[in-house]
């Protein structure tokens, strides 16, 4: 900025040219020296101010979420991968997931909700729909393979341990991710059974995450999953025995590795990055606030304890005994510890009671609760309503609404986990079943076979009365089948209309059975008096 000076009234003043426009300021100085000194400073100041002045706004032209400011300096972030960002937090993460599952109401509420909504009383049930070479359903084929799946879902086949069935260890599996983050599902074949096929459920603990190497053949373990260079499993590996087992195994803790291929596991986990190996249980986002919500209703109710005994304190009010009661009588009347009802204490003189009232619970704690559960519901998924158990203030409307959108993620894990357990689990019981024999079949048949229908269950509607009202109107305005609606509340088309029509065949059998029957060729009249049938004239 060029700035300079000027005499006037015997004062210097500076001037210079900014914007196309004159300005001017005064010095207040008649020393030369000094007003050069104060032309330079202020010329260094404008300067300074219209560069300011031509820098680019970033802050308007970035996000809000990576600004830099005071309300924001205590938000820690990093750049890590997903394995990276969860290896050292796993382990600590799954044994408090299970000790809140294990102790917290709303946390094993929500376990027991997934189970519920998920698998419901009968698990994900299997249809089979093999064709001909006509596209007509096979029903033959189909209800042998179905038979044959049923009979290895039984206690004595489904499991290596004999233990479950094949419902019960859905049950087990799907709430091992739940609250671990991962599950693993072991396929064992040529297992001693009458399938030859069985399941082995094993504790995310025996998928070691602190086993990291490279290979030589250019695969590498992460997190006890070994990975060829694409990222894809080719084996985990696993310790043989439980690392918690302690106090029942008789070699080490952790024993031996095994390498077992990747064709034999399913791995039950439910990524939410890219480049994660490993699950993080489904509580994770929510622990801390229910676990703020769990200790702050402990405090409130050892408060409430405490209130709801009435105490009190005997205080003295001056310094030694008065002559009404001498020396001897105060030293020997000891303390009130209990009263009865009605009871009048006639306190020595110089002694004063004090009541200690303490108000709880507070009128607040009902809302404040409300506040977090709602904020943990969020974290789970689920409404609050359901975390809760509670409809006070619910409407019809808003609890319909509520559960629809609710009822979509749990069709989104339904179906998740029919992808990732029932489907692979078939098709390799399947194979081996047909050559096995326990299925009337050549293996030939194994494509036309491999047609499962997965049924998970449904809900009942809260109004099933206009529910069925609008699937009639969808039938008839041709926007919907009879199959679909039925599908839609879990029945199998094909077995209900068989069922209908062997219905309305005994129906109408017992019609024509208590009709009387009608002489085809009568001629004679109605009876007389004397109760003779009358003749035609």
């Amino acid at each position: 900025m060029n700035v300079r000076l000027m005499m006037k009234r015997g004062r210097f003043r500076a001037y210079w040219i900014e914007d196309g426009k004159y300005r001017t300021e005064g010095l207040d100085t008649n020393d030369p020296s000094v007003a050069e000194e104060r032309r330079q400073a202020l010329a260094g100041r404008l300067t300074s101010e219209r560069s300011i002045s031509k820098r680019p706004n970033r802050r308007q032209r970035g996000y809000a979420m990576a600004q830099q400011n005071n309300f924001v300096a205590d938000w820690l972030t990093s750049q890590q991968s997903g394995d990276s960002e969860i290896l050292n937090n796993l382990s600590q993460m799954r044994n408090r997931a299970r000790s809140m599952e294990r102790d917290n109401s709303y946390a094993r509420r929500f376990v027991r909700e997934t189970l519920s909504n998920v698998l419901g009383p009968t698990g994900i049930n299997l249809q089979v729909k093999a064709r001909n070479r006509k596209g007509q359903v096979d029903k033959e084929s189909s209800q042998k393979v179905e038979a044959a799946w049923a009979e290895w879902g039984t206690m004595e086949n489904a499991s290596v341990t004999k233990d479950q069935t094949l419902v019960e260890m859905q049950e087990m599996a799907l709430r091992s991710c739940v609250v671990d983050g991962d599950h693993i599902i072991r396929i064992v074949p040529a297992y001693d059974n009458e399938f030859s096929f069985a399941l082995q459920l094993i504790e995310a603990d025996h998928l070691d995450h602190d086993f990291n190497i490279n290979l030589s053949n250019g695969n590498q373990i992460r997190m006890g999953i070994e990975k060829d260079r694409w990222g894809k499993p080719v084996a985990y590996h696993l310790w043989n025995t439980h690392p918690g087992d302690t106090r029942f195994s008789a070699t080490s803790i952790r024993g031996d590795r095994i390498r077992v291929l990747a064709d034999d596991i399913i791995f039950l986990v439910r990524k939410e990055r890219t480049s994660q190996s490993r699950g993080a249980s489904w509580l994770h986002a929510a622990a801390i606030e229910l676990r703020h919500v769990n200790r702050y209703m402990e405090a409130e109710i050892v408060a409430s304890r405490v209130a709801a005994a009435k105490m009190g304190f005997i205080q003295n009010t001056q310094d030694g005994p008065s002559a009404d009661y001498p020396a001897d009588d105060v030293d020997t009347r000891g303390p009130i510890e209990e009263v009865e009802p009605g009871m009048i204490v006639d306190l020595p003189a110089g002694k004063e009671f004090v009541g200690w009232d303490p108000t709880h619970p507070g009128s607040n704690v009902p809302s404040f609760i409300k506040v977090m559960l709602r904020s943990v519901a969020a974290g789970f998924g689920i409404s609050y309503n359901t975390l809760a158990n509670d409809l006070e203030g619910v409407n019809f409307s808003s609890l319909r609404w509520g559960t629809v959108a609710e009822r979509r993620m749990w069709q989104m894990v339904q179906w998740w986990f029919i992808r990732r357990v029932m489907k692979r689990v078939y098709e390799r019981w399947l194979e081996i079943a047909l050559l096995n024999g326990n299925i009337d079949a050549p293996f030939s048949s194994f494509d036309k076979l491999n047609a499962p229908v997965w049924q998970p269950p449904v809900w009942d509607w809260f109004d099933p009365k206009k529910d069925a009202e609008a699937a009639k109107i969808a039938i008839a305005g041709g926007f919907k089948t009879r199959s679909s609606a039925i599908r839609e509340r879990g029945g199998d088309p094909p077995d209900v209309f068989e069922e209908l029509l062997a219905e309305e065949q005994i129906l109408t059998g017992r019609l024509t059975e208590s009709q009387p029957a009608v002489p085809s060729n009568s001629t004679s009249g109605p009876p007389d008096e004397d109760g003779d049938e009358g003749e035609d004239d």
